[in-house]
């Protein structure tokens, strides 16, 4: 696998969203920092941290699923410095749905 585009916020979560939408737990994993800070909370889950913890939810979840449809937009960006937020939507659902509804 070629190393993922990280040079911007933009690209990285361009690269997330293929992870997550084609279940590449390489590509995933290579978008998470190796280090005890990082922190995830999943959708009705609790919060996450540290590497190991964060790329074991990512695998059950990956894990003999069928590739989603993920659609998602960006409501929101802020910039400054080295820490970047964005305010997404997301649109996930079975193969083939339709991007409208999920």
């Amino acid at each position: 696998m070629p190393d993922p585009d990280l040079s911007s916020p933009d690209a990285v979560e361009h690269a997330f969203y293929r992870a997550f939408g084609t279940i590449d737990l390489a590509l995933m994993a290579a978008l998470w920092l190796d280090d005890d800070s990082v922190r995830c909370v999943h959708p009705g889950g609790d919060l996450l941290g540290g590497r190991a913890a964060v790329l074991g939810s990512w695998r059950g979840i990956l894990a003999g699923a069928e590739r989603p449809t993920v659609r998602y937009r960006v409501l929101h960006r802020r910039q400054h410095g080295e820490l970047a937020v964005h305010l997404v939507e997301e649109r996930i659902g079975p193969a083939g749905a339709d991007p409208r509804t999920g």
